[in-house]
């Protein structure tokens, strides 16, 4: 994921524009730092074949990672619609993940930082309850 987020060798613009309470949100999933079942499946007792890394929260069968998470799970629809700009999940694409990862604006980058926060903590609470 990192390579994908990180074109060049420079100074990454959001370190100015996010606090770093809220960056560790955006960092984490740049980096594959949470807990997901794209990162998860790789390193549980019995690994899991990448390609069959599926969310557990929908019926999409779609693999679990960081665009299924920001842009697709159902999960997540009424978050998403309070934190992500509408663009980036109407018609979601990968193209249109990416340049959101890549955005130096502050109205797109602390939402996402929020959403996060509050889609982990969803996530973790869905988890208790199964």
């Amino acid at each position: 994921m990192y390579k994908i987020y990180k074109v060049s060798r420079e100074y990454e613009g959001y370190l100015n524009i996010i606090n770093m309470r809220l960056r560790y949100y955006f960092t984490i999933c740049c980096l594959s730092l949470h807990p997901l079942r794209i990162q998860t499946g790789r390193y549980n007792n019995i690994m899991i074949e990448r390609s069959e890394r599926y969310c557990v929260f929908c019926n999409y069968n779609e693999i679990e990672d960081e665009y299924q998470f920001i842009c697709l799970c159902p999960l997540y629809n009424q978050i998403r619609k309070k934190y992500i700009l509408r663009k980036y999940y109407v018609n979601p694409s990968v193209y249109k993940f990416h340049a959101l990862l890549q955005s130096c604006n502050r109205e797109e980058l602390l939402p996402l930082c929020l959403y996060v926060n509050e889609a982990l903590k969803i996530r973790n609470s869905q988890f208790i309850n199964m």
